[in-house]
């Protein structure tokens, strides 16, 4: 959540600048108990 992102005009891609991707792997890399979280669903056909 929070997460500084652009999203392509063209494509609808999101775009994440080097340092936003640096702190993301040093979030996962610390292995710290989540804030908070969420369910997921699967699309089962």
């Amino acid at each position: 959540d929070g997460v500084p992102a652009e999203i392509c005009s063209v494509c609808g891609d999101v775009l994440l600048k080097p340092d936003t991707v640096r702190r993301i792997e040093a979030i996962l890399r610390e292995a710290r108990k989540p804030d908070r979280t969420a369910p997921v669903y699967e699309y089962a056909s």
